[in-house]
């Protein structure tokens, strides 16, 4: 019987060879099976080296340019492809292939000191204008005496007050992104966070989905009821952080959020805040602590009278 004389669906490989159906599912099996392997490997080692091709507190150095790897590449292309068609395993192959390659495409910024946040002639009717960027993963310290303006410098960024210039976020121009979508990307936890509700559980839409960022911050799983007038300084700043990073915002405007904090609570922010740092979140950080700045940031913005300018921090190590 000729072919041209069958119909169209008997022509699939699984209508006219059973078995060649059988083989082609069992070979994307082990293709998938093996691409598990080399994409688990290059997640692996991603997470080792990341925070080591970002630029180390106090090191005054940065991570050489790379280019996205030309392996990982090829072999999400290939998991992507081989997946498709094994029961069960397309759509989280889907999932792992695409944070994998987000991951790639933020680990290529980081290594290659792509700015996130662009600000330019920044200003307001007491802060001259300032000029900076910030990098996905990095932290830039913000000093300089009471009433200089730092906390109207993070304001202006956040466009909670009058202010003209250009700020722009991956490339996308501040005026073109609506005030409260600017405001979850560009998150600002201010020195006295507002509250609004009785208790600190109705502060947050998930409080099951915060519980690991309070325990991190010591605070117990019952600290939901709590009522929030019970609630002292340095524990309202430390929900507020928690409250700010459930929006996971790619930057993160922080008016100093340990000055009321002891030494153990400032130690767990600190730790908190770099864990995620490690994930690509951008920090503007002000502090009055000089150790603090060396302990947490890269860079150095410093404020007086309503003049923002960069210093070399004086941590920096600068070589010839």
């Amino acid at each position: 019987m000729s072919t041209r004389s069958l119909p169209a669906a008997s022509l699939r490989t699984g209508n006219l060879f059973p078995a060649g159906g059988v083989l082609l599912w069992v070979s994307k099996y082990l293709i998938w099976r093996a691409l598990t392997s080399i994409c688990s490997s290059l997640c692996g080692a991603q997470s080792i080296f990341l925070p080591a091709l970002r630029e180390a507190p106090g090191s005054g150095r940065r991570g050489r340019r790379a280019a996205p790897s030309a392996r990982v590449v090829g072999v999400l292309a290939l998991a992507q492809h081989h997946a498709i068609g094994v029961p069960g395993k397309s759509k989280a192959w889907r999932s792992a292939v695409a944070a994998l390659a987000t991951n790639e495409a933020g680990l290529a910024a980081v290594q290659a000191g792509v700015p996130m946040l662009r600000v330019r002639d920044l200003r307001t009717g007491i802060l001259k204008p300032a000029s900076f960027s910030l990098s996905a993963g990095e932290a830039l310290a913000v000093r300089g005496p009471s009433g200089a303006g730092k906390t109207l410098l993070l304001r202006a960024v956040a466009d909670l007050d009058p202010n003209e210039g250009l700020v722009t976020l991956d490339g996308r121009d501040r005026s073109t992104i609506a005030g409260p979508e600017w405001r979850r990307l560009v998150g600002y936890v201010p020195a006295e966070p507002g509250w609004w509700a009785d208790t600190v559980g109705e502060h947050f839409g998930d409080w099951t989905a915060a519980l690991a960022f309070v325990r991190d911050l010591g605070f117990p799983e019952a600290a939901k009821a709590w009522p929030i007038i019970r609630l002292s300084t340095g524990e309202r700043l430390r929900l507020a952080l928690v409250r700010a990073l459930m929006m996971r915002p790619k930057v993160l405007l922080l008016d100093e959020p340990t000055a009321a904090l002891d030494v153990a609570s400032v130690t767990a922010v600190e730790a908190l805040i770099n864990a995620r740092m490690r994930t690509g979140l951008a920090v503007l950080w002000v502090t009055h602590d000089a150790e603090q700045a060396k302990r947490v940031a890269h860079r150095l913005l410093v404020v007086e009278a309503g003049q923002v300018r960069e210093e070399a921090p004086e941590w920096t190590v600068i070589s010839s």
